[in-house]
């Protein structure tokens, strides 16, 4: 048995779905922070860069992956 070449790539996506659920969250909560005192505003856009680089970096993985599964010729292998 082994593991099938998508199986990376689908868990590269789930993972990048995870980060933008996440940043849809610190969005939400920094949208809240201009009145609320407890939530600090400074955190809540250090959180949501961390989260757009995130999902940055998985989506080059991402791309990266495709590429060997859907078209390994041109990304310089096989999948």
């Amino acid at each position: 048995m082994r593991r099938s070449p998508l199986s990376p790539l689908l868990e590269l996506e789930m993972l990048r779905l995870g980060v933008e659920g996440k940043a849809a969250g610190w969005r939400t909560l920094r949208e809240a922070a201009d009145g609320e005192p407890a939530l600090s505003e400074s955190l809540l856009d250090d959180l949501l860069e961390r989260a757009e680089r995130q999902r940055d970096t998985l989506e080059s993985l991402r791309r990266e992956r495709a590429a060997h599964v859907f078209a390994p010729e041109r990304a310089g292998g096989q999948a």
